[in-house]
């Protein structure tokens, strides 16, 4: 058995995420969906695209699809 250290562990679960397109390798240049439709004036259209991009998580997991 091996140990590691605390940031080794933190280092490696941020490249893992990163790997998945989980968190932005900047994170100051994520935006998030509100922002992106507040910005372009369709908030109104904010429940829909949320539902959409739920179930397009549905179908990414239930299909086990590789790709963002």
């Amino acid at each position: 058995m091996k140990s590691i250290s605390r940031q080794e562990a933190l280092t490696l679960l941020r490249d893992i995420l990163a790997s998945e397109k989980l968190v932005a390798d900047n994170p100051q240049m994520l935006i998030d969906t509100h922002t992106k439709l507040l910005k372009a004036k369709l908030e109104k259209y904010l429940p829909y695209a949320l539902e959409q991009r739920m179930h397009a998580r549905e179908v990414k997991f239930s299909l086990d699809v590789g790709s963002v």
